[in-house]
């Protein structure tokens, strides 16, 4: 647990403030935990400025390096300045690559666990990726997806990527796909996920094969070399986000979907101008009789 600042331009007092509660937090939390607590512990390390986090991270090397699984970091970049000492803990980043040469250069600084959000926001932009470790033989700059929103798909019987064996792709192909985009079907969205994540996973396995052959650097430039530096964007709507009211997760991220209401204050006059033609039970008995609704009989 990090005491995280959303906003780009905080005091140095909020940051100092962020460090000292980052560092309590864990303190408290190592002295309640018991001999009988056996899941993993990560000591959260917030990414600001490596002199205002020194006294946090010596104490982490030399007083709790001993009661933690590892490292819990929000940039890539606060590998390098770590001590050599935690360097060589297990480390698990939190944060938000957009592209496969974001998690390469996430994993050559030393990140052993990584969060990989571009996968869904893909498959939500209708994008099949396409792209595989260390590189393809389509030649230098091979794009990483194909957008599927693209009219030349509306008659396209190949798959979502050449050689995947994905259950989408060996069942389907993208003219199908680009059907159910254009309809609107949740169908679609689907497919495209369960495609995506078997190209991320073969990309991973890749890695892994990499790192063992040693030859992870030369396969990275490879890499960089063979694909486009970006996804493709989004030029098709995505899948429907139920509730109007959906809340953000960043601060000051705009809400996901429109307000579906709005001030009644315009129709208030009209309101009252109809209210006006109608008895209700608020008024009186001459109230009643002015409307036409009853007759006032002489005693």
């Amino acid at each position: 647990m990090a005491d995280l600042i959303a906003r780009e331009n905080a005091s140095q007092k909020r940051i100092q403030r962020s460090v000292d509660r980052t560092h309590a937090w864990l303190r408290d939390s190592l002295q309640h935990r018991t001999e009988e607590d056996s899941s993993p512990f990560f000591a959260s390390i917030p990414p600001l400025d490596p002199q205002l986090l020194s006294l946090y991270l010596v104490d982490i090397r030399d007083e709790y390096k001993r009661h933690i699984s590892g490292l819990c970091i929000y940039s890539p970049t606060t590998m390098m300045d770590l001590p050599d000492e935690l360097r060589q803990l297990p480390t698990i980043c939190l944060s938000d690559p957009a592209t496969p040469q974001a998690l390469l250069a996430a994993i050559h600084a030393g990140i052993d666990l990584i969060t990989v959000p571009f996968v869904t926001q893909s498959s939500e932009h209708g994008i099949a990726l396409s792209f595989s470790y260390p590189g393809t033989s389509e030649g230098p700059n091979a794009s990483l997806g194909a957008d599927m929103w693209s009219p030349v798909h509306a008659t396209d019987l190949s798959p979502l990527s050449p050689g995947c064996k994905c259950y989408s792709c060996s069942r389907h192909h993208r003219a199908y796909v680009h059907h159910l985009l254009q309809a609107n079907e949740m169908l679609a969205w689907t497919l495209l996920q369960i495609h995506n994540y078997t190209i991320i996973d073969a990309f991973f396995e890749n890695i892994r094969h990499s790192i063992q052959q040693g030859t992870f650097d030369t396969d990275v430039d490879t890499f960089n070399r063979a694909y486009e530096p970006e996804i493709p964007k989004q030029t098709g709507q995505g899948p429907r986000v139920r509730g109007y009211q959906t809340k953000s997760v960043g601060g000051g991220e705009p809400r996901k979907n429109p307000k579906a209401y709005g001030k009644l204050d315009d129709q208030m006059q009209k309101l009252a101008e109809a209210e006006s033609g109608i008895a209700t039970p608020d008024g009186d008995a001459n109230d009643i009789v002015e409307h036409g609704l009853a007759k006032k009989v002489a005693d």
